[in-house]
This record gives C-alpha cells, sequence and structure tokens, in this order.
C-alpha cells in the first residue's frame, strides 16, 4: 500500500513539474462607439458649471492661496479666488463637448454639473502596504446629477451620474497617481502610512474629482464618436503536442491582419474574421477538455481568455462572459494609458507586451464595452 502511494505521489509530482506553459503574443482591437444623441452641427458653444458643496482645493492649495496675506478678509479673499480657478480648471478638463468651444457667455449649450456634500461610509483598516493597487481605501456616497441645455431650454440630457444609494470606491492607486502625493511617497516610502492618513483628511479634492470624470464619461457616451484601442492577449502552449494550437493563433493573426490591411483593395471583410475565429475555439476547447491535465493553469486560462476573445468578436457575449468565468485575473481594473485609451497605445503592427493579468482585465472591459454599446459600435480596419 506504501509503494501504491509513493508511486501516485511521485506521478503527481512529476505531472506538475512537466506540465506545459503557456506563450502568448498581443493583438490590438480598435473600434469606436457611436454618440446616443446627435447634437446640431450649429451648436458651436458651450458654458460649464459646476454647482458643489464639495471643496475643491487640497489644504496645501489653501494655504498657498492664503500665504502672504495681512488680514483675515484679504485670506478669505484669496482662497476664494483660488476656487474659482480650481473649478474652472475641473469645468474645462472634464466639462466640455468634443468639436465645442468653451466659452463664458453667448453659449449655445449648457453643461451644468450639481452634487450634494459628500458622505465617507467606509475607511480600510488594512495596512497600506497589504492593499493591491485596485484595492478600496475608502468609500463615499453622494449624488451628482448632469444636465445638459440649450438656448432655448430644451433639454438634451438629464442624467444621475453618481447615485446615492451606490456607494463610490477610491482604490490605493488613486493616492498614489495624485501627483503631489505621488512625489512624497517616492521621496519618504517610509512614512507611506502617515502620507495616507494626511491623504485621508485631504480627499474632498479627489472625490470632486472623480465624480466629473464620471459627468466626463456620460458627456462622451451621450455626444462624442468614442475611438477605443484595447490590447489583449493571444495565448498558446509551449511542446510539439500542442503544436496545433500555435496554428490556430497564426490563423487568428493572419486573418486580423488582412482584416487591417492598408491596402483596402486587399482587406478581408469581418466575416472572415468571424469564421477565423470561430474555426480557433473548436480547437481550443478541444485542447481544454482533452489536456487540461498536460499543462499549467495559466495556461488553461489562456485559451480560456483565446475563447472569450473570439466569442465576443462574434458577438456571442453570454458565451464569452462563461469563459471569462475561469480566469480570476479578468475581475481586475484594465490597463489605463495616459491619453485615455483603455490600454496603451500602439501603433497596428507594433508589439505590446502586458502581463498576464493586465490581458485578462483588459479584454474583460473590452467585452464589456463591446456587449454595452453593440447598435453603437463599430470595428476599425
Amino acid at each position: 500500500m506504501n509503494k501504491v502511494i509513493l508511486v501516485s505521489l511521485s506521478f503527481l509530482v512529476l505531472s506538475n513539474c512537466f506540465a506545459q506553459k503557456s506563450s502568448s503574443e498581443s493583438l490590438t482591437i480598435q473600434f469606436t462607439i457611436d454618440p446616443a444623441v446627435q447634437l446640431p452641427q450649429t451648436f458651436l458653444k458651450c458654458k460649464s458649471k459646476v454647482v458643489t458643496p464639495i471643496d475643491p482645493l487640497t489644504k496645501k492649495e489653501e494655504a498657498d492661496a492664503a500665504k502672504g496675506q495681512s488680514s483675515p478678509d484679504a485670506k478669505i479673499i484669496a482662497v476664494n479666488g483660488a476656487k474659482t480657478k480650481k473649478f474652472a480648471a475641473l469645468e474645462k478638463s472634464y466639462l466640455g463637448i468634443a468639436g465645442r468651444t468653451m466659452v463664458e457667455s453667448g453659449e449655445d449649450l449648457s453643461v451644468t454639473l450639481t452634487t450634494t456634500a459628500v458622505t465617507v461610509s467606509h475607511v480600510t483598516e488594512a495596512s497600506l502596504a497589504d492593499l493591491k493597487m485596485d484595492d478600496e481605501i475608502f468609500r463615499y456616497s453622494v449624488s451628482a446629477s448632469l444636465n445638459v441645455k440649450d438656448n432655448t431650454g430644451k433639454v438634451w440630457l438629464d442624467q444621475l451620474v453618481v447615485d446615492p444609494a451606490v456607494e463610490q470606491k477610491i482604490t490605493k492607486a488613486a493616492m498614489y497617481l495624485d501627483p503631489t502625493y505621488r512625489v512624497r511617497i517616492a521621496l519618504h516610502p517610509k512614512d507611506v502610512s502617515e502620507i495616507f492618513k494626511q491623504f485621508m483628511n485631504d480627499n474632498s479634492p479627489l472625490v470632486l474629482e472623480d465624480i466629473t470624470a464620471k459627468a466626463h464619461k456620460a458627456i462622451a457616451d451621450a455626444f462624442e464618436i468614442q475611438e477605443k484601442k484595447v490590447v489583449v492577449g493571444l495565448f498558446s502552449v509551449k511542446g510539439k503536442p500542442f503544436a496545433e494550437l500555435g496554428t490556430s493563433i497564426d490563423n487568428v493573426q493572419d486573418a486580423m491582419s488582412k482584416f487591417r490591411s492598408f491596402s483596402k483593395k486587399n482587406r478581408i471583410p469581418k466575416e472572415e474574421v468571424d469564421k477565423a475565429f470561430g474555426d480557433a475555439v473548436v480547437v481550443w476547447d478541444k485542447y481544454m477538455t482533452e489536456k487540461k491535465s498536460e499543462m499549467e493553469e495559466k495556461a488553461f486560462k489562456g485559451l480560456s481568455l483565446n475563447c472569450a476573445l473570439a466569442c465576443a468578436w462574434r458577438n456571442e457575449f453570454d458565451k464569452a462572459n462563461t469563459y471569462l468565468a475561469n480566469v480570476e485575473e479578468a475581475k481586475s481594473a484594465p490597463v489605463e494609458s495616459a491619453d485615455g485609451q483603455d490600454s496603451p497605445p500602439s501603433q497596428l503592427g507594433a508589439t505590446v507586451m502586458l502581463s498576464f493579468q493586465e490581458y485578462a482585465s483588459n479584454l474583460n472591459g473590452l467585452v464589456k464595452a463591446l456587449s454595452e454599446y453593440k447598435e453603437r459600435v463599430k470595428i476599425v480596419q
């Protein structure tokens, strides 16, 4: 009996040692989302306004504004002036409409974001060092509504962009992305816990920017053509017994290359890419079923992501989400680049290598976008 157990254990150890690893290559998916509402082309000028009791200034910004003022009244005037400038900067950054000039008077369109005061409902008790970047550090509740109307009084958009019944979360990444706190953390990494306490006492401007960013997204969704570029991964498995997987990846990449050919006469229609993905799913599914025990968990997850991508491309979103359920990493936030696209920008044919988690989360974001806006999505060739 002991010999049998020993042999069995030895087999399991050897199986784990020789389980086949995954390999990956990137694929850039480009698409546009048409606006939900078509504004008249004659509406060329836009005026924006934030109406809120939330303080837009950090404590440092307030102190800098008051510095050098000799009297309390002068300090109040200086601080109020700084608040006005900060509001104006937020309005310019987040509440404009693409193709329209922002003005202070004589507007064709008025954009107004109105909020209540903020209630912080939860602050993490975990050590900041123990949190991942997409873990929450606090939650808040607020009501924020967005109204867009023209100079005749006609309302083009009236939307609750933040529901007070739904708690919003701020993640650890927000603190590290804040320019002031990023520099302080870099200069004093041992003092990060104290810096976090100061950050939590100074979170109103961050919350306000989070709200205006949500309003910006609502404006883009309603009135603008949104250009999206998402880098996802195509996964294979190393080793001769899995060579068919490599061939299936090559077939998909070849179809995508022809679909996006610079020469219009050489381009193939989307239906041919649909077929390439459909043929590939048959292969990927077969290996996931018959060879799962011979590959690493990550390799199995990679094939699940391949199948999810293929199904999403073919508008089979329920099936795509079934495959995504196999991949825990897909639940994290998608990679965001500085230009606001969904993943790092790349030229067609350029290589962008991401981590497995980044590929997984980007694909999850892609599936959500394609399924949410399917009638308004146009794949870019």
